[in-house]
């Protein structure tokens, strides 16, 4: 506590109290006190620290002031005098395109077109000529297989006659027969003689002139050891004695 406020303490105590004075202002009265000492006693102290510390206490709230902000209009004004905005760029700034570039594009695509067009219509004729290829190739197919049904019928009443012939040979007497193969080409009695029953075609052979029995006989020898097989006699031949 201060000289001056401990004075002030002194001469309130020594005031003489008046009959009618309430204990409630007295005691508000030194509350007050209080206060004032501790106040100026941290006063005394705050100075103490700034004197130590070389620091002026005056000098302290100017120190201690806010920088000062610039205004917002001209922050404003520099950043537009510095930087230009992004939205209100200049169209006539901005590079025109290359006409050649888009023409050579354009040419290009038609291009493309003209050529997936041609391999469209060459698709659809390929596609044309398949089916018509498919078709030509099943009407082959069919006439093949009629060809060969007309084969096998004349193949069958080819065999039927040759077989009816072999018959009435067999049923003719020796001499007769022999006459007839002795005329006949050698190669056609040598299909026939083999299809003859082998007691028919030894008295046959026994009733032939010597050399047309002889060429009949080669040809038949040749035939059975698959050699030297006349034309014309597939369809008469077979094995001697084959019965019909």
């Amino acid at each position: 506590m201060s000289a001056k406020a401990a004075r002030s303490f002194g001469k309130a105590a020594a005031a003489p109290k008046s009959g009618g004075g309430a204990p409630g202002r007295t005691l508000l009265f030194i509350t007050i006190c209080f206060i004032a000492s501790a106040v100026v006693r941290v006063g005394d102290v705050g100075g103490a620290l700034a004197q130590n510390a070389g620091v002026d206490p005056l000098a302290m709230p100017e120190r201690t002031a806010l920088p000062s902000v610039p205004a917002p209009s001209a922050r404003t004004e520099t950043r537009r005098g510095s930087e230009e905005p992004v939205g209100n760029a200049d169209p006539a700034s901005c590079a025109a395109p290359n006409d050649s570039l888009l023409s050579a594009i354009r040419e290009r695509v038609a291009a493309l077109d003209a050529r997936e067009q041609r391999l469209a219509d060459r698709e659809g004729k390929l596609s044309v000529a398949e089916t018509q290829v498919r078709a030509e190739i099943e009407r082959l197919v069919e006439a093949e297989k009629a060809l060969a049904a007309t084969l096998a019928l004349a193949d069958g009443a080819a065999e039927r006659d040759v077989a009816h012939l072999v018959g009435v040979y067999e049923t003719m007497k020796p001499k007769d027969a022999a006459k007839l193969f002795t005329e006949m080409e050698p190669t056609f009695a040598a299909g026939f003689l083999a299809r003859m029953r082998a007691e028919s075609a030894a008295g046959v052979f026994a009733a032939m002139e010597p050399n047309a029995a002889y060429a009949v006989t080669v040809i038949m020898a040749g035939r059975h050891v698959g050699e030297g097989v006349a034309p014309g006699l597939s369809s008469l031949g077979g094995p001697v004695g084959k019965a019909p």
